[in-house]
């Protein structure tokens, strides 16, 4: 919230620290912990975000702002229930959290400064004491009146008069909500001749036809669990299961009110989202252990543990790969690949009619096991086969 929350240091390579994977080693050296600088962190479970990447580092860079924690309220008696319920009554009336960085979002974006108002400032340091409030017990109470009379349309404000937002966050907003899907540089799949993708032979291992059979059976399954995902959020496309990122909120209803969710508050949007996310993560796995039971099919079932899902396939058995490299041909044949291997499915008449509609294209199923593919890949680049 704070401009001064972004701050660039010096990478520092040191040996005995070579060891350490997937995660932040910050010095003790210096007047200021680097970890404060960061939206006044206190390494109690933050997350950071870090980029070597030269095209989004900034030229400029603010000063951080001061987060000195406000001094706790002390009590010198016992602690009671009353004095827990009445802190249980301060929180939630002086909850602000939400309100603050709802009007912060509004005033960055309002202001040409950006982030650097003095509004915005304000809001941010107001910010770091509502965060704290539950520990130190002091609220964040507004000692100037900032208020705004039009809000940016992105944030779909049901009191306040709407602008059209020409800032980034504006721009992301109507990429999504108004999507050009003509022109978009992600959906356009590299097509053959008769209208559709085709299998890149890179993604095959030797011996992978073994399995096909197997996989149209696999891939007719899943084709129907999207397909009724789809139509129990009447959502656009298998896209949209896959990112959780609805591109056309005019087609889904409240199916109880029949209110049009194009228009109402992005809470009710995102419960949906998250729905259709957990939905698609719950399909993921069952399909992944489709694959780990095919595997150990000798053994006793295994329960599903999310947790430990990308362990437990094994990546160098080549059996798995000959059935990852089936699970991609099936999805990405085109009908002159397809033609090949039509007549040995001819008693999967129903299975085979699916995987020969156009309809279903179904790109996510392979990369369920996306990466036993990129083993594949990786080995044919490599000419090992």
């Amino acid at each position: 919230m704070h401009p001064g929350d972004i701050q660039v240091v010096d990478i520092v390579e040191n040996k005995r620290l070579m060891d350490k994977r997937n995660c932040v080693v910050f010095s003790q050296k210096g007047s200021r912990p680097l970890p404060n600088k960061l939206s006044g962190g206190d390494l109690d479970g933050d997350e950071f975000f870090v980029s070597i990447n030269p095209s989004i580092i900034p030229k400029i860079v603010s000063q951080p702002m001061d987060f000195d924690t406000e001094k706790p309220i002390e009590k010198l008696e016992p602690v009671t229930m009353n004095d827990i319920a009445d802190f249980i009554g301060e929180y939630i009336t002086n909850d602000r959290l939400g309100q603050i960085s709802n009007l912060h979002l509004a005033c960055s974006d309002f202001h040409p400064e950006g982030v650097e108002h003095p509004d915005c400032i304000h809001l941010a340091k107001m910010a770091s004491i509502a965060v704290d409030f539950p520990k130190t017990g002091i609220s964040a109470s507004h000692s100037r009146k900032i208020k705004l009379d039009t809000y940016p349309h992105f944030m779909y404000h049901r009191t306040k008069k709407s602008y059209i937002s020409e800032k980034i966050l504006g721009k992301l907003f109507d990429a999504v909500e108004n999507p050009n899907l003509e022109n978009d540089r992600i959906l356009k799949y590299q097509v053959s001749q008769t209208g559709r993708v085709k299998a890149d032979p890179r993604f095959l291992y030797p011996g992978w036809t073994n399995y096909l059979k197997l996989a149209i059976n696999f891939f007719s399954q899943y084709a129907w669990d999207i397909e009724s995902l789809i139509d129990r959020y009447r959502l656009q496309s298998e896209v949209e299961c896959v990112t959780g990122t609805i591109v056309s909120w005019s087609r889904i209803e409240n199916r109880s009110t029949g209110q049009k969710l194009g228009a109402v508050q992005g809470r009710k949007k995102f419960e949906v989202s998250s729905a259709v996310s957990q939905a698609m993560s719950e399909i993921i796995s069952y399909y992944r252990m489709k694959m780990i039971q095919v595997t150990n099919i000798n053994k006793s079932e295994p329960k599903i543990d999310i947790e430990a899902m990308d362990s437990k396939i094994d990546l160098e058995n080549k059996e798995n790969w000959k059935r990852a490299s089936a699970w991609y041909f099936v999805a990405y044949a085109d009908e002159e690949q397809r033609r090949i291997y039509k007549a040995d499915w001819a008693e999967m008449e129903e299975e085979c009619e699916i995987w020969q509609d156009d309809t279903y294209p179904m790109l996510s199923f392979p990369w369920i096991v996306g990466d036993i593919l990129i083993c594949i890949l990786k080995s044919n680049i490599n000419g090992k086969n």
